[in-house]
Formats: structure tokens, C-alpha cells, sequence
């Protein structure tokens, strides 16, 4: 855009300016990061629970 505009073209005016594009942002906060240690320590928690019902589950089956 390296043209400049002196004068409006539909009503003639000489105070013109450049109004700048429209952009978006995404306004939306993102969720607060866990530590590597809280991931880990939720991790075993599952894992515990899910050999806990497995071994269940082994013991119903016999």
C-alpha cells in the first residue's frame, strides 16, 4: 500500500485517515497449566484405579 490519498472520493473531504483491518482474538482464557508433577501424580492415580478394577474383573472371571 504504498499509494496515499489526499481526498475522499465519495464526499471530497481533505481529513482522511487509514483505519486499520479487522482482526479476531480469541478472548477465551485458557485453562491455568498443571505442573509436570500434578499430570504425573494424576496419571498413577488412574492407573491405580484401572489395575485395581482389572484385577476385579480377573478375580470375578475365574
Amino acid at each position: 500500500m504504498s499509494e496515499s490519498i489526499d481526498e475522499c472520493p465519495w464526499c471530497s473531504s481533505k481529513n482522511i485517515g487509514r483505519k486499520p483491518s479487522n482482526f479476531s482474538y480469541n478472548a477465551n482464557k485458557q485453562e491455568k497449566k498443571k505442573k509436570t508433577g500434578d499430570l504425573t501424580k494424576e496419571f498413577i492415580e488412574n492407573s491405580k484405579e484401572d489395575l485395581k478394577n482389572q484385577k476385579k474383573e480377573l478375580d470375578n472371571s475365574r
